[in-house]
């Protein structure tokens, strides 16, 4: 329970950063933003080439991450870059050069995400295509987006499986892997495991709904079902593997650790964070879209994956959100002052 308290007390700092960041410093902070992820971007490039910058600290793991802690959390945050450089090449009227820049930084972000090894990001790539081409449907009427974003995402694929070995041996692993754990039930690969979570979990919430099994008694709950209910030692230890990390273990889903632990009262509870975010007015509809697209991304990762384990990615989250709330720190207020 402390180990959560931890977790999400983190939200609480938003307020703070939304009452302190002047108006018209929104747009050169998120400018910034996408300028740090720019900047790693390139270093990824490097690191891929087997080429060092002196100097500078590596703290990723993976084979091309340089900063962020894994891959997965590296692809999340190219997918959320990726939707923002798309809405404004669409919707933001720029000169020729300014255009050109986000257009090449569109498509180093798009090869970058296809070179590292994460199979989440490459289903985030199309998820953040088809949520910006889908706002700018509902909001500008320009309905040539529907083809596009197609033309971007099965293009980008077709091209990333034909040339990316990395994108090309982790998309054949995730198909044989979710084959052979829906018809063979083989729970024991990395993909597997995360299809057996469910399957089990979802029994074991039936059976305690409301409020769960209680804090950090879910693994030992989870474990002790699969042991009762599958044959296979290959899977019992595989899914035992896959929940280790220390007081960190989990089923790798924000909705199936916090159902499991607290029942479905805290998983809304969990989803209204989210809720609360969206329904909230904004007048700058780029800002709002920067909102929903962030939003989108990281509840698809929550799905398959955790968000406010990973500091960096608790940091993101917290850093958006207060950028795209309504600000009171600006001019008028301070007149009034």
């Amino acid at each position: 329970a402390k180990v959560k308290l931890e977790e999400f007390r983190y939200i609480l700092y938003i307020i703070v950063y939304a009452l302190l960041i002047r108006k018209n410093f929104i747009y050169k902070i998120l400018t910034g933003f996408l300028l740090g992820i720019f900047f790693s971007e390139i270093v990824s490039y490097l690191m891929l080439l087997d080429i060092r910058i002196p100097y500078l600290v590596y703290t990723g793991t993976g084979l091309n991450v340089p900063f962020m802690n894994s891959f997965t959390q590296y692809s999340i945050v190219l997918s959320i870059s990726l939707g923002i450089l798309l809405y404004g090449i669409v919707t933001k009227k720029q000169n020729l050069w300014i255009k050109i820049i986000y257009i090449m930084f569109f498509i180093s972000a798009s090869s970058n995400i296809f070179i590292i090894q994460s199979k989440l990001g490459y289903g985030l790539y199309a998820i953040s295509i088809l949520t910006v081409s889908v706002m700018i449907m509902i909001k500008y009427k320009k309905y040539f987006m529907l083809p596009v974003s197609l033309v971007l995402i099965f293009g980008g694929y077709f091209i990333a499986y034909n040339t990316s070995d990395i994108f090309h041996n982790r998309v054949n692993d995730f198909f044989n892997q979710t084959e052979a754990a829906i018809d063979k039930q083989n729970y024991y690969t990395s993909t597997g495991a995360r299809i057996g979570f469910y399957v089990y979990s979802s029994e074991l919430i039936k059976e305690n709904f409301l409020f769960g099994v209680g804090a950090g008694d879910h693994i030992d709950e989870f474990m002790t079902y699969v042991k009762e209910h599958d044959e296979n030692p290959k899977n019992v230890k595989g899914l035992y593997n896959n929940t280790r990390n220390g007081v960190y273990a989990s089923l790798h889903s924000e909705f199936l650790d916090n159902a499991l632990q607290f029942g479905i009262i805290v998983l809304l509870v969990f989803l209204n964070i989210f809720y609360q975010l969206l329904r909230y007015p904004y007048d700058d509809h780029y800002m709002k879209v920067v909102q929903i697209i962030f939003i989108v991304i990281l509840l698809s990762v929550s799905s398959v994956s955790l968000v406010f384990l990973y500091a960096k990615l608790k940091n993101i989250f917290i850093f958006l959100s207060a950028l795209t709330l309504m600000h009171y720190h600006n001019e008028k207020r301070l007149k009034l002052l």
